[in-house]
């Protein structure tokens, strides 16, 4: 997927996305109470599709950083909720890290392949955003 199709993916996304799903994540306090994408997605759109998959995370992660909503998820149970305990949010904040890691991890395997196919002398493209093409 490129950014265009991400771009029309979140101007497709309803308006009031964060609000309805704060109205229903309310309900879903702890891990125990988790409700899963397919589920919060049906509640919201009626349906689970690829896009409204996206536009569910995508909204989700801004309550979090835009707004500080303690809404997290476990990738090993899965589901959002609204973290009941501190333990819960640290537990969200390790999933996280260890993403970090792991993605940096293939960032440099990237780049030794990068430079092992393509040699030493190629220089990295950048996007106005500062980013590698």
């Amino acid at each position: 997927m490129t950014n265009t199709i991400y771009e029309d993916i979140k101007a497709r996304t309803p308006e009031n996305i964060h609000l309805d799903i704060k109205a229903i994540l309310v309900y879903h306090v702890g891990a125990e109470n988790a409700l899963s994408k397919e589920e919060l997605s049906v509640k919201l759109f009626g349906i689970h599709t690829v896009t409204t998959d996206r536009q569910i995370r995508e909204a989700i992660a801004e309550l979090v950083t835009d707004f500080d909503e303690p809404i997290v998820t476990n990738t090993g149970r899965g589901g959002y909720y609204y973290a009941g305990t501190p333990e819960e949010i640290d537990e969200n904040i390790a999933d996280l890290q260890d993403r970090i890691v792991q993605l940096g991890k293939r960032v440099e395997s990237l780049r030794r392949a990068r430079n092992k196919v393509f040699h030493k002398n190629y220089q990295a493209s950048v996007t106005a955003q500062g980013r590698l093409l």
